[in-house]
C-alpha cells in the first residue's frame, strides 16, 4: 500500500470539496442573494375628511414588492404611528416637536407579497371632538414601518419606512372635505351647467 499516493488522493478530495463548498456558499451569498434579495417600495399619503360632524384622518399605505421572489413580512413590524404637533409659543423659529398619540397595525391580512405585486391598506383615525386634548392641533405626522422576515441563511433583516405630514384645512374650508372628490367635481359641473342654462334664458 502506497501511503504517499493515498495521502495525495485524500488531499485532492478535501481540496475539491472545499472548492465546491466555497463556490456554493459564494453563489448563495452573492449571486442568489443579490438576485433574490428582499426589495420593496413603501409609500404613504394622508388627508382629512369630514363626515356627520366628525373629522377623520385617512391614511393610505402602499407596499410594492420590486424584487424577483416572494417577500415574507414580519408580523411584528407592520405598523402606523400617528403624531400630533406640539403647540409652542410663537416667539421665533424653532424645531418642530411631535407627540405620539396612537400606533395602529397595517397589512394584517398579508403574510407575504408575491414578486412585483403591490398591496394597499387604508387606516382611518377619528379625531377627538372639539374641546378634547388633541382636537386643535394644526398638523399630524404619520410614520409607517414595514419589515421583512430574517433570511434563513444570512439572517439579514430588512425594513422600510415612510413618512408624511397632513395639515388641518382652514375652518372655513373644512366643509369642502365632507364629500368625496368625485361628488365635489360633479357638483361643480352641475353649477357650471346651471349657469350656462341661466345665461341662455337671459
Amino acid at each position: 500500500m502506497d501511503l504517499q499516493a493515498d495521502t495525495t488522493v485524500v488531499y485532492n478530495i478535501v481540496t475539491s470539496s472545499a472548492v465546491i463548498i466555497g463556490g456554493v456558499w459564494a453563489y448563495f451569498k452573492f449571486a442568489r442573494g443579490r438576485t433574490f434579495a428582499n426589495r420593496a417600495e413603501l409609500s404613504v399619503s394622508a388627508h382629512f375628511s369630514r363626515s356627520v360632524g366628525h373629522l377623520y384622518l385617512c391614511i393610505t399605505v402602499t407596499l410594492k414588492n420590486t424584487g424577483l421572489s416572494r417577500l415574507p413580512l414580519n408580523d411584528k413590524m407592520k405598523a402606523i404611528r400617528i403624531f400630533q404637533i406640539v403647540n409652542q409659543p410663537n416667539d421665533g423659529p424653532r424645531e418642530t416637536e411631535w407627540k405620539r398619540i396612537i400606533t395602529l397595525p397595517i397589512l394584517e391580512h398579508h403574510e407575504w407579497i408575491e414578486a412585483q405585486e403591490p398591496v394597499t391598506d387604508t387606516v382611518v383615525y377619528r379625531l377627538p371632538a372639539q374641546g378634547q386634548n388633541d382636537a386643535h392641533h394644526e398638523a399630524y405626522q404619520v410614520d409607517v414601518i414595514v419589515g421583512a422576515r430574517r433570511r434563513p441563511i444570512t439572517r439579514k433583516r430588512v425594513q422600510w419606512q415612510a413618512r408624511t405630514v397632513a395639515f388641518l384645512p382652514p375652518a372655513d374650508s373644512r366643509d369642502l372635505h365632507s364629500a368625496p372628490p368625485a361628488v365635489t367635481n360633479l357638483a361643480k359641473k352641475g353649477n357650471l351647467i346651471q349657469r350656462i342654462v341661466n345665461l341662455g334664458r337671459e
